[in-house]
């Protein structure tokens, strides 16, 4: 029997052999394609849940908004160093969404799935910058169904 022990600690090898083996310039296309998978993801949230006060859908919007600002500030030739900050704030963005959503969304439905794949990346995400994965990280869903999904939302950012 796997434990959550177990996958969380699983967690940082799977993501990093995602990355492994990738050069500086694949490294940075995963962080450009991954950032905007998950701002783009995050402007797919709202849309997706009923019942959300319009104070809480103004932040929510707003938190999404910055995330893709900052996914679009991100270029093929950037560094690891120059793109932490950049997913830092989109990782602050995340956790704000998932946080002042987390209320309203139904277990199974069209939020909850791309929350949970927006989980399953993050990490991925955060490896390809450098950035050291948060303790409370977790193991998901294959990390190429979770794109494949994000990559079929809607543009709206």
């Amino acid at each position: 029997m796997i434990t959550r022990r177990t996958l969380a600690a699983l967690l940082p090898a799977v993501a990093l052999a995602a990355c492994a083996g990738q050069t500086t310039s694949q490294l940075a296309q995963t962080i450009v394609t991954d950032a905007g998978l998950v701002a783009n993801a995050l402007t797919n949230v709202l849309p997706n849940l009923q019942g959300v006060p319009p104070g809480v859908a103004d932040k929510v919007a707003s938190y999404a908004q910055q995330a893709v600002g900052a996914a679009q500030s991100l270029v093929a030739t950037i560094t690891q160093a120059q793109a932490q900050p950049v997913i830092q704030q989109i990782q602050t963005d995340v956790n704000a969404v998932a946080a002042a959503v987390q209320p309203y969304v139904k277990p199974g439905s069209t939020a909850a799935v791309i929350l949970a794949d927006i989980q399953v990346l993050m990490p991925v995400l955060l490896l390809a910058a450098g950035l050291a994965l948060p303790a409370a990280a977790r193991a998901g869903t294959n990390q190429d169904t979770s794109r494949a999904r994000l990559e079929a939302l809607p543009r709206r950012g």
